[in-house]
């Protein structure tokens, strides 16, 4: 009992307060609302405020003529009745001429007792007249699409056809007759008829904006893309009446794009290669988007490295060039750079890596962005750095190998030819000594027999003065011996043969003085005999044979000191020089031969060895020796003291005759040979040693 009369105080205090928001939230609605009878009267008004609806009407109007048509109206008495019987809320939108001009309700009849209703109503002639503004408005729109030639169309609220479309007719090439209802479905490519159906009906059923795409029929047969877009048109009551559509040709862009996606999935899959790291940078060199590859190269994440630079990351070593080529890819110098860099690693480490930038302008020219192309190449690098100190390890062992094989070739050749020298020195010896005897012994005989020649023709003399008629057998023993001819002619013979015994002692001389092999060491001795020795040797081969002319030699000797020497080694030199100098007009004049002396040079006529000594100073004699052979290129002139090398065939030189020759002259005398030739200049060397070897 104490607990209902509590509530009931709690209801007491609670009721003016509900009473006070209801009555509140009245005075705060724009619509009127009256209460109604079963017959249309009306019992009351509720107070609100209709001020926005129609501001001209008290809200404490006692009867609602203003607002409602009057009780006898069947339409309002039909309302009324079939919210009382249904026992739910009745709308009904209806027209009063209350002023000019005709004013719009609208209202909703909700039932209140059994036996009336409540009438809450609004005042909708704006709403009206922007409705009969717009529907004009679609009218004339109307009109306007039916007069372009763009392809717009419009449909029923079902989504078809009802009316001939212009436009759609012109671009298809289909009759109306055709496209009617759903029929303009066939003008849609097959395999996009599905996906057209399923939008446009989900646009119809939610009442949204129908957009899609999809490939329509040209009048020709072409297939061309189209965007397509579509907008319901509601009627007064917000139902659809219709669909207003347009179709926009986008095959090109279309094409466009396609082309872009395939492009851009083919720079996707290259980009996510495993191959090699792959980095999109931005001018301000930020990372914008790097592949898996980089991240896993330089030991980063993709959110780590998109915050850093690429300078941060680059070695300190490498910057400076980079920077220089990217700066000159911004200008536009250049549009790419390739270069091998090192980066520095998450964890402190150095790879090395073969980088690859690009960049891709914008339409002024700027750069938008740049691709790098990384490609790990540490293990390559320490490949090659091992590989090249290998190299150089193996190439100082090659050298030195070479220099022992060279210098043990080279010592082995001058061995050889220095035995060479010395067994010719000792055959030229021997010949000498062997000659030298019976020469000598023949030599000093014929001056005792051209005394006793002489005596003996002296007696014959004195005979034919005493016994002047010689017996018969003294005349015939002279007539047959002719012996006035023999007493002229016989010390002529003995004449002849002291001359010849002469030349052989002088030739013997000449050998000994050549091989010289009674002095060794460094003498003092006349150049100009050592060269004459020389040419006393090779005397054979200056002299006119087959097919080959004689050559001239021309002395111009100077007044020389006796120069400190090797003799027998110096007399090599010259041997080897002359030889050589032989050999060249030998072969020029084969050449000669050989095209009938077509443009011949100087020397195929008149093959000349020119000597020429002179004294430089007081301290050095230089001796010349020049020929007007063919002569020779540079390169084997700058080859020319190479050991081994020749431009003989195989078998006619070993190639260490003037390697030798330039060892005699530089290491053994302190001194220098020269050669100056030119191809058709023929060739010149210059012997230069000091006139004293210091000790």
């Amino acid at each position: 009992m104490q607990m209902q009369q509590t509530e009931v105080q709690k209801a007491a205090i609670d009721l003016p307060t509900a009473t006070a928001d209801l009555q509140a939230l009245f005075a705060a609605m724009d619509d009127f609302i009256f209460v109604f009878d079963a017959q249309g009267y009306h019992l009351r008004t509720l107070p609100t405020r209709p001020t926005l609806l129609q501001p001209s009407s008290p809200s404490t109007a006692e009867t609602p003529d203003q607002f409602v048509p009057p009780a006898q109206n069947p339409p309002f008495l039909d309302a009324i009745q079939q919210a009382l019987e249904t026992g739910e809320p009745v709308s009904l939108v209806y027209g009063l001429p209350v002023q000019t001009p005709e004013a719009f309700f609208e209202a909703t009849i909700t039932p209140h007792t059994d036996s009336s209703v409540l009438w809450v109503g609004r005042n909708v002639t704006k709403r009206r007249q922007s409705q009969d503004v717009l529907r004009k408005s679609e009218e004339r729109y109307r009109s306007l699409l039916e007069a372009t030639s763009q392809l717009i169309w419009h449909t029923t609220a079902e989504g078809t056809f009802a009316t001939e479309q212009l436009s759609w007719t012109a671009f298809t090439g289909q009759p109306f007759s055709e496209s009617q209802g759903w029929g303009w479905l066939k003008a849609i490519h097959p395999d996009d008829q599905e996906h057209t159906t399923t939008a446009w009906s989900k646009s119809i059923a939610d009442r949204t904006l129908y957009k899609t795409e999809h490939r329509l029929r040209r009048y020709d047969g072409e297939y061309r893309y189209m965007s397509v877009c579509a907008l319901a048109v509601p009627d007064p009551d917000g139902h659809i009446c219709e669909w207003i559509g347009v179709h926009t040709d986008i095959t090109e862009r279309h094409e466009a794009e396609t082309l872009l996606k395939k492009s851009e999935e083919r720079f996707r899959s290259y980009f996510n290669l495993p191959l090699v790291g792959i980095a999109i940078t931005s001018p301000a060199k930020g990372w914008l988007d790097v592949n898996d590859k980089a991240c896993t190269m330089l030991g980063y994440t993709r959110d780590e490295l998109i915050r850093l630079t690429w300078a941060e990351l680059t070695n300190a070593d490498d910057l400076v060039l980079d920077n220089q080529f990217f700066v000159q890819m911004l200008s536009g110098q250049i549009e790419q750079y390739a270069m091998d860099k090192r980066y520095v690693c998450k964890d402190g480490t150095t790879i090395y890596t073969h980088l690859g930038v690009g960049c891709v302008r914008k339409p002024d020219g700027s750069v938008d962005y740049t691709v790098a192309l990384m490609q790990d190449i540490t293990e390559r690098k320490l490949a090659e750095e091992a590989l090249r100190q290998s190299e150089a390890q193996l190439r100082t062992q090659t050298e030195e190998l070479e220099e022992t094989l060279r210098s043990q070739r080279q010592m082995q050749a001058q061995l050889v030819q220095s035995e060479k020298m010395s067994s010719l020195g000792q055959l030229v010896a021997g010949i000498a000594h062997e000659v030298n005897n019976p020469i000598n012994f023949i030599h000093g005989n014929l001056t005792h027999v051209s005394n006793y020649i002489h005596d003996l023709l002296h007696l014959v003399a004195v005979y034919q003065q005493q016994y002047t008629q010689p017996t018969i057998d003294v005349q015939a023993a002279i007539a047959a011996i002719d012996l006035d001819f023999l007493m002229e002619d016989l010390p002529k013979v003995v004449a002849s043969m002291k001359m010849g015994s002469d030349r052989i002692r002088q030739i013997v001389l000449s050998l000994r003085n050549f091989s010289r092999l009674d002095e060794t060491g460094m003498k003092a001795v006349d150049i100009h005999e050592g060269i004459d020795n020389t040419l006393l040797i090779l005397q054979s081969r200056l002299k006119v044979r087959a097919g080959k002319p004689s050559i001239q030699v021309v002395k111009d000797y100077g007044r020389l000191p006796l120069v400190d020497c090797y003799a027998g080694q110096l007399n090599q030199v010259f041997m080897n020089i002359l030889a050589n100098a032989i050999d060249a007009l030998d072969e020029g004049s084969e050449m000669n031969v050989g095209t009938a002396n077509a443009n011949a040079p100087t020397c195929s006529l008149s093959p000349i060895i020119h000597l020429r000594t002179t004294l430089a100073g007081t301290e050095w004699v230089e001796i010349h020796i020049t020929d007007n052979g063919e002569g020779m290129t540079e390169n084997v002139r700058s080859r020319l003291f190479d050991p081994f090398f020749t431009t003989k065939p195989v078998g006619k030189g070993t190639g260490m005759g003037l390697a030798i020759s330039y060892q005699i002259v530089v290491e053994k005398h302190s001194g220098q040979l020269e050669c100056s030739s030119a191809p058709g200049k023929g060739t010149a060397f210059t012997i230069r040693i000091p006139t004293k070897q210091q000790k």
